[in-house]
């Protein structure tokens, strides 16, 4: 009886040691553990209270005389822009109009969806949002903060 208890033990004892380095794993959020993930929350971007707005965006562009050629989506992060007669600009935009532009560049063709940004004190800005690298070929679909 002695040697059932012992071997019972000892597989709980390594179902745990599993459970626990899973959690670890888990909470870096760098790799998806179904039930942890979800469970530490790691699975999704943090939420900084930025909503971004397509009108937003817009208004900046309209407000700055900004034109673009095309879809807006075709100006994502990686993508080859031409620019025509550049200038210098001075721009002031809100957390939302940046976020906003983020969001409206980079969803459905970048590598980044679902940006947040957040512009603090001294030059300091968070950034929230899923970074999806498999249209690069790499198997990288995961949250991230900054």
């Amino acid at each position: 009886m002695a040697e059932v208890s012992s071997k019972a033990g000892k597989i709980v004892a390594v179902i745990l040691c599993v459970c626990i380095i899973l959690a670890m794993v888990a909470a870096t959020g760098v790799f998806y553990v179904p039930g942890f993930s979800e469970v530490l929350g790691t699975n999704k971007p943090r939420d900084l209270g930025v909503r971004a707005d397509p009108a937003a965006f817009h208004a900046v562009l309209t407000r700055e005389n900004v034109k673009l050629n095309g879809d807006v989506s075709d100006y994502y992060l990686g993508s080859n822009i031409r620019w025509a007669n550049a200038v210098p600009m001075d721009v002031t935009m809100t957390n939302e109009e940046l976020s906003s532009m983020m969001q409206a560049t980079n969803n459905e063709k970048g590598p980044l969806k679902g940006v947040q940004l957040k512009m603090g004190d001294n030059n300091v800005v968070e950034m929230s949002a899923m970074v999806d690298l498999t249209e690069y070929g790499y198997a990288v679909n995961v949250p991230v903060y900054t």
